[in-house]
């Protein structure tokens, strides 16, 4: 793990133990976990990741006020770079990342869900091909606009198929059954999983069936922001 902005390195993992963790920092790089009030959490406590000390650049070229954004001082001349990336670290300093903060979806009441987390519980359901989580829109009770979980889903054809005994053709045919179908199967996984609470999950009116590809960067991820922008 690492950015450009910390010259870029921040660490690795080298115990078997810590599945799913990039480790400890180097020498010459310090790291905590920070709230939306810039103080820092405990262990186990999610929050921005804040990188610091003497390997932090010193700003973007000819861009003082995005350099001002993500860099700050703190009262010991410590430079901090905001990542802007989301995870905890444990009781043994090692890091967790968990998804980024400028993709998280505010709930009406103020929660946050962190849709990559949402997106690797959907995954797991066999109908799920691949699945983007963003923000969608729903109206309250008097009418007012407000942010939910919307999910859009591509479907592993190939598993509904031989499940449904039906073809291609005859599932497109049926969208309303299909979407009850993968809905269905979405949500047992919902309910079995550990990993979210009740606000973080999907509801069926939320649920998006896509038929094509995703649009997708040279790299291989889904444009998220397009299809952020496209549900707005």
């Amino acid at each position: 793990y690492g950015t450009t902005e910390n010259s870029p390195v921040y660490g690795f993992n080298a115990d078997r133990r810590k599945l799913g963790s990039v480790g400890r920092p180097i020498s010459t790089l310090l790291v905590k976990i920070v709230n939306e009030d810039n103080e820092m959490l405990r262990a186990g406590e999610k929050g921005e990741i804040v990188l610091g000390g003497p390997c932090i650049m010193k700003g973007y070229y000819r861009n003082p006020e995005a350099t001002r954004a993500v860099v700050r001082t703190d009262n010991e001349g410590i430079r901090w770079l905001h990542t802007g990336d989301l995870g905890c670290l444990d009781e043994d300093g090692c890091l967790y990342i968990t998804g980024r903060k400028k993709y998280l979806i505010v709930l009406p009441g103020g929660k946050n869900v962190n849709p990559e987390l949402v997106e690797s519980v959907l995954s797991q359901a066999e109908y799920v091909e691949e699945v983007l989580v963003v923000p969608g829109l729903q109206r309250d009770s008097v009418e007012r606009t407000e942010e939910a979980i919307r999910a859009i889903v591509r479907l592993a054809w190939e598993v509904i198929q031989t499940d449904t005994n039906l073809s291609y053709s005859d599932l497109v045919k049926q969208p309303q059954a299909l979407k009850k179908l993968v809905w269905q199967n979405i949500n047992e996984c919902q309910q079995q999983s550990r990993q979210l609470s009740g606000y973080e999950k999907v509801s069926s009116q939320h649920l998006e069936i896509r038929i094509e590809e995703f649009q997708k960067t040279s790299t291989g991820k889904i444009k998220r922001d397009l299809y952020i922008k496209m549900g707005r």
